[in-house]
């Protein structure tokens, strides 16, 4: 199934990796046009225990909801402890 990831709230974004959890980790554009890192926590919507949800638009601003601002320009991996790796970058949550 195709999903649209959506945007830290600009016109583009790409993924760069998920893991097996499910989260999700690329480059997306911020409203300024200045680019920066994401992680995409999904959600169980369903309460089954796998993720069914990576984009919620609550406030209908443009913006991903689940996807959260990194502090590196992009990110290009992630492993299962949710550590993203990124440029010269390692982050850990």
């Amino acid at each position: 199934t195709f999903t649209d990831l959506g945007t830290l709230g600009g016109p583009s974004s790409a993924a760069g990796a998920i893991n097996d959890r499910g989260q999700v980790v690329g480059w997306a554009t911020k409203p300024d046009g200045s680019g920066r890192g994401f992680l995409i926590n999904p959600e169980d919507t369903d309460g089954d225990t796998t993720p069914d949800r990576w984009f919620r638009d609550s406030d209908a601003d443009g913006a991903n909801d689940l996807m959260v601002e990194l502090p590196m320009n992009g990110a290009g991996a992630i492993n299962n402890l949710g550590q993203v790796v990124g440029g010269n970058a390692l982050w850990t949550p």
